[in-house]
């Protein structure tokens, strides 16, 4: 009696269930739900943090002759870029390669500078100084969704991440064109359109 019961039970919960979601696909419209591959979610943004944190911690395990380098990782929807200045080709292919072994990881823009002359702090501070500076600009820009594109400026050299639109990637350019000190601007957009 009682398997009879909870199979009853279990028929009925499935039947509702069913009907519950044509009933909310009929109520919300023609279009689909959830969210377009534009979107960066609260979860693509965990993601992405977690790749970056990852990666840097796998990277001094790796080779601890790092720490003299300056590395930095920037995940925009699990694509990778890696700025900074290494001492050596080795460090640059070993940054690399602890990308590859992250599974969250579909792309990577291995941009690594091999030079015995790494960044000072002064120059890293101006970086973050031209950053925010920017952030903020485009943040503020009217039209503009911030929320999906990344900046990083790494000595003087300013890189996009996005998915934006050509007539987006444009507003972006305009604006960094408009920031002091700027030697070059590395666009690493998925257009829209």
């Amino acid at each position: 009696m009682l398997k009879v019961v909870v199979l009853s039970t279990a028929l009925a919960l499935t039947t509702t269930l069913t009907g519950c979601a044509q009933l909310l696909a009929n109520a919300s419209g023609s279009e689909p739900v959830g969210k377009t591959s534009a979107e960066r979610t609260l979860s693509q943004r965990i993601e992405d943090m977690s790749i970056e944190r990852t990666a840097s911690i796998n990277l001094y395990k790796t080779n601890p002759e790092v720490k003299n380098s300056h590395v930095v990782f920037m995940s925009f929807h699990s694509s990778v870029l890696i700025a900074g200045q290494v001492s050596n080709a080795l460090q640059k292919r070993q940054a690399e390669e602890v990308l590859r072994n992250i599974g969250e990881v579909n792309k990577i823009h291995n941009e690594l500078v091999v030079t015995p002359n790494i960044s000072s702090y002064l120059s890293r501070a101006k970086d973050n100084v031209l950053q925010m500076q920017l952030g903020g600009k485009l943040t503020f820009l009217e039209g503009f969704p911030s929320s999906q594109a990344k900046i990083l400026v790494e000595d003087g050299t300013v890189y996009l991440m996005a998915k934006l639109t050509k007539a987006q990637t444009q507003q972006a350019v305009d604006v960094i064109k408009t920031m002091p000190d700027i030697q070059k601007l590395v666009k690493l957009v998925d257009y829209l359109d």
